[in-house]
């Protein structure tokens, strides 16, 4: 999470400081707004990670 206010919430790729990555969502409730693409690949995502499901409608800029 970079920034948040009482209505959004601005979060930022995790490889940010390490590629510059530019690709940041903004999520309002149980809306998530996308923004830029990854300028990297993806990594594997860790079985381990806990997670919580939810319904939410995806916007792409």
């Amino acid at each position: 999470m970079v920034l948040q206010d009482e209505k959004k919430t601005k979060w930022r790729c995790v490889s940010y400081e390490k590629t510059k990555c530019r690709s940041v969502i903004y999520t309002t409730g149980k809306k998530v707004n996308c923004r830029q693409t990854h300028n990297h690949q993806a990594k594997p995502i860790d079985p381990k990670t806990i997670l919580v499901p939810q319904y939410v409608k995806i916007v792409r800029s």
